[in-house]
């Protein structure tokens, strides 16, 4: 009979736009899910999507028409899709970006690229709302993964990281930080995961004091500010564009 009072329990929080799902999630299965059964974590998948008023995918010249239904090759427990306009539509926008002080100083210390700026919001209000959909559901974990559903898994999950976990400690994918932390992937402890999946909530405070907020740094100046043991997870992934074009690759 299987020992139920030794099994883990993880949950796998997805958040922003699918964009690329069909590409990458037999990587997953392979790379993530098995090696979760091996070694006897239950797992269950949180999802929350944006649905954008065009239904396009955009980047630079690119354009892809969304999927909204490749999200069920990952199979989720929960899954959240909201209109991304009516959440920009309920922010005022001026409070997140300077966009005079960028047409006078470009990217500077005063203000960070716009168009950046609001794929970054739009992504950390999405960890938010799938970090909720994960502490409501009623069902206690003892961890908690963010991966971003664009993300090739290229070598594979290292479960002996669980033995690390901690309330104090996450794991950050070693993934280009631009002199901060990627939030492409990040292990916690469930008990700790609103520390990183709810940062948005200090977005107005950082940006008063530093003006710029870039995400890799202000990522980092979140996690700095809660955890006190931070380790890189050295998994081997790359960005899949909906073109299935690579982006930059972890190590």
């Amino acid at each position: 009979m299987e020992n139920t009072l030794q099994k883990k329990r993880i949950a796998i929080c997805y958040f922003g736009k699918t964009r690329a799902t069909r590409f990458i999630f037999k990587s997953h299965q392979k790379h993530l899910f098995e090696l979760l059964k091996k070694v006897n974590i239950e797992y269950d998948i949180f999802m929350h999507n944006w649905k954008t008023y065009d239904n396009l995918i955009q980047r630079d010249s690119l354009k892809v028409p969304d999927d909204y239904l490749e999200y069920t090759l990952l199979d989720p427990t929960c899954y959240r899709i909201d209109k991304q306009d009516d959440y920009l539509n309920s922010l005022t926008w001026t409070d997140y970006c300077d966009e005079e002080a960028f047409k006078i100083h470009g990217d500077s210390k005063y203000t960070w690229v716009p168009k950046l700026i609001k794929n970054n919001v739009c992504a950390q209000e999405s960890l938010r709302r799938v970090t909720d959909m994960c502490t409501r559901y009623g069902k206690h974990y003892d961890y908690v993964l963010y991966i971003r559903p664009d993300l090739l898994l290229e070598s594979d999950f290292n479960c002996k990281l669980f033995d690390q976990v901690t309330d104090t400690s996450i794991h950050i994918l070693a993934y280009g930080g631009h002199a901060g932390y990627n939030d492409k992937m990040a292990l916690t402890a469930y008990s700790s995961c609103e520390h990183y999946g709810n940062r948005i909530t200090k977005y107005m405070a950082y940006k008063k004091e530093f003006l710029r907020v870039a995400a890799e740094v202000f990522c980092k100046y979140c996690v700095d500010l809660h955890f006190k043991e931070v380790y890189l997870m050295p998994l081997r992934t790359c960005l899949i564009r909906p073109n299935q074009t690579r982006d930059q690759a972890g190590p």
